[in-house]
């Protein structure tokens, strides 16, 4: 038993999502989003990179020697599981674990909009679930194939880096590819996908241009795709996608959008009320030919008002959604303040 694993040990009964081993600092969980002291010893970069290279292989270790960081899944003797990345820094080597929900919550329990059910619907396309780190994409795209995987008779290909949530096979067919492991890139396991009949494709991470212009090749040849990317709107994520790009190909690329493009949901993580959890506020963009339209012809900036226009199909801004959850009094009006574009709107419920 590694020695880490009484720290793990400690984050269910602490409702932690997060753990945090630094040099020069305590061990600190986050609770509820914020973190929190644990004990009274303070790491040393020996002693920190002593608990941390327990979990490493010597393949790992060799790996991290050269890169300087490396994510991995590391799964306890009780069978939790946590994502991990270990990394160096000025004053040695740190960890950051993440613990992977061993149920895979529906759409009901996440509190998500309703309007994610019908992206499951479509036989091909692009739906982004985008937003910042720690926002809930990971959990939203698990929901959303648990939905398939549990309603749908289709082949199911994953690519990860790494996997988090592992899923059995129900009436669809899964099977799951990692980035180092499975398959050497994001690109080449997209385009292998391709060959291997699916009707669904999960892409972890857009990362790069290549990536992305296989992505969106994907969902244009009659693939269900769902991918992420660390934006804060549906705007900026238009925006990041083709500004990825060449000036020479940004036409391309926009016509290929345009044409693709199911939807995108964006995330924030915010905490209730009552202090005690933390809940989803969404901003809602569907493609309508109006939207595609607008992507087509390069004016991202009226992707708000299209979305404003668009709230009997489900769609929604970011703001809209806080001030919902601000009505409904789940969420604190200084915290939807925070998190707000037009501030302005929430200035008098503080």
């Amino acid at each position: 038993m590694a020695e880490l694993d009484k720290y793990l040990g400690l984050m269910a009964e602490n409702e932690a999502s997060d753990f945090h081993l630094s040099v020069g600092m305590k061990p600190r969980f986050r609770i509820h989003g914020d973190l929190i002291d644990h004990g009274e010893e303070v790491m040393t970069a020996e002693r920190g990179q002593k608990i941390l290279f327990e979990l490493l292989t010597e393949k790992q270790q060799a790996y991290f020697h050269n890169r300087k960081d490396i994510d991995f899944v590391y799964r306890t003797p009780d069978e939790a599981r946590f994502r991990v990345n270990i990394f160096h820094q000025l004053r040695g080597v740190c960890g950051v674990f993440r613990k992977i929900p061993e149920v895979i919550l529906n759409f009901k329990d996440l509190q998500l909009p309703p309007v994610i059910q019908k992206f499951t619907e479509y036989r091909s396309g692009l739906v982004l679930i985008t937003g910042p780190t720690g926002s809930g994409k990971s959990t939203t795209l698990a929901s959303i194939i648990d939905y398939i995987n549990t309603n749908s008779r289709k082949h199911i290909v994953t690519i990860e880096d790494p996997i988090e949530f592992s899923h059995a096979s129900k009436n669809s067919i899964i099977h799951q590819r990692q980035i180092g492991l499975d398959a050497l890139t994001f690109e080449l396991a997209i385009k292998g996908a391709m060959r291997e009949d699916p009707e669904v494709l999960l892409v972890g991470e857009m990362r790069d241009s290549e990536t992305i212009q296989a992505t969106v090749t994907a969902a244009e040849i009659g693939i269900l795709v769902f991918a992420t990317v660390h934006t804060n709107s549906a705007g900026k994520t238009m925006d990041r996608i083709i500004d990825s790009f060449p000036a020479e190909k940004q036409t391309l690329i926009r016509a290929m959008l345009s044409q693709s493009l199911r939807g995108v949901v964006s995330q924030l993580l915010l905490k209730t009320a009552d202090r005690k959890g933390r809940i989803p506020a969404c901003e809602v963009l569907i493609a309508t030919h109006g939207v595609q339209n607008l992507i087509r012809e390069s004016k991202i900036q009226e992707i708000a008002t299209a979305i404003q226009s668009g709230r009997k199909l489900g769609m929604q801004l970011m703001d809209d959604s806080l001030m919902e959850l601000v009505l409904a009094k789940k969420i604190n009006p200084e915290d939807a303040y925070m998190a707000a574009e037009n501030k302005g709107k929430f200035e008098k419920y503080i």
